[in-house]
């Protein structure tokens, strides 16, 4: 496999789990914890990560936008990201909008639409939704992944596991309100339970992306 590869994904798109992942089937002699997942899988635009990560990586993650030749590109439906990010900003940062002036504010996903259009079609693109049917990818000429072994990885990586695992923090990352999860729900499909007006604003303003990622639906 031609290492390093860059993992890039617009922010609650499922990197952390899909790291976990990652460590446990390419280092499962590791009993993995936030912190040994952020050393192996550094960030490749935040300094102050690599220098406390491991040497010659394997991959590396970003949030950001890159150039670089190998990139796999993980996404996620962007009514689950958008309720993700408006936890995680309550979490970490205090935020105390409501939904509604929260998805107001980002216009429905103004971000994650650019971010879609920057990378898909990327060498490699995976899907959250995807990520715990245990399939065998390629990248390029490599396929990655046994289907023995990820199996063994994905029981190591469970939502259950990672949420036993933020009970004892993360390590040098911050930790925020305890109150609110990280591993909050690992669902797919939160935004349904959304009014009916805001899922129609969000699939009308994501609807070409929504179409490139094979997301579209209409709402019932």
């Amino acid at each position: 496999m031609n290492f390093p590869i860059v993992i890039a994904s617009y922010p609650r798109s499922g990197s952390t789990w899909f790291r976990f992942v990652l460590c446990n089937l390419f280092h499962p002699e590791v009993e993995h914890t936030f912190d040994t997942v952020n050393k192996h899988i550094p960030p490749i635009d935040h300094a102050p990560g690599l220098m406390d990560g491991i040497d010659k990586p394997f991959f590396y993650k970003t949030h950001g936008k890159t150039t670089a030749g190998n990139v796999v590109f993980l996404h996620r439906h962007v009514g689950d990201v958008l309720e993700s990010e408006w936890w995680y900003k309550k979490k970490m940062y205090g935020d105390g909008r409501s939904l509604q002036a929260y998805l107001d504010d980002s216009d429905y996903g103004e971000g994650w639409r650019e971010y879609v259009d920057f990378y898909f079609p990327a060498q490699l693109n995976i899907s959250y939704e995807e990520l715990g049917l245990g399939r065998t990818y390629s990248f390029g000429k490599d396929t990655w992944w046994l289907q023995d072994n990820i199996e063994q990885a994905l029981a190591k990586s469970s939502f259950e596991k990672m949420q036993g695992l933020e009970e004892k923090g993360f390590g040098s990352y911050q930790t925020g309100d305890r109150r609110i999860k990280f591993c909050r729900a690992g669902t797919s499909g939160q935004w349904r339970k959304w009014t009916r007006g805001m899922q129609e604003e969000l699939i009308s303003k994501n609807a070409i992306q929504l179409k490139k990622l094979g997301y579209y639906e209409r709402i019932p």
